[in-house]
């Protein structure tokens, strides 16, 4: 039964693709403002692309009549907006990860680049120099 009909969905609600993390702050400020907000997942628009006008290619303007097709089906999902302390620890969580990503990055690049060309003698004990938290090397202040 469509969610208009079965009076869940009032007109003027926002139905929404998940595209990255783009749709997130939009989605954020529409619920702020008191606006009914759903999503339709990204499987469940693939799954509905072809039914709609047999067709495989992807299309922005198709799109949002796709995503306006599976709101009125009632196939899609509510966000769920929590606490603002809990959003922000996720973020810095999501941060946390993207940094140690970026560090270990970094030193795979200082290992195969540097190292291996400049300090080949090195190379061998590289893991145990970064196990031992570079204990040889002196800081600044000691």
């Amino acid at each position: 039964m469509p969610l208009l009909v079965a009076g869940w969905f009032q007109p003027g609600g926002f139905g929404l693709e998940p595209t990255s993390v783009y749709h997130k702050p939009l989605a954020e400020h529409l619920i702020e403002q008191g606006h009914l907000v759903v999503y339709a997942t990204n499987e469940a628009i693939k799954k509905n692309r072809s039914p709609i006008d047999g067709r495989w290619d992807k299309n922005d303007t198709k799109d949002s009549a796709n995503v306006a097709d599976l709101v009125a089906q009632g196939k899609c999902h509510y966000y769920d907006l929590p606490d603002q302390r809990l959003r922000d620890l996720r973020s810095l969580l999501l941060l946390r990860k993207r940094l140690k990503k970026q560090v270990h990055s970094c030193r795979v690049r200082i290992r195969n680049n540097l190292v291996a060309q400049y300090f080949p003698e090195l190379d061998l004990s590289w893991h145990r120099f970064l196990t031992s938290n570079i204990k040889g090397v002196p800081t600044a202040g000691c």
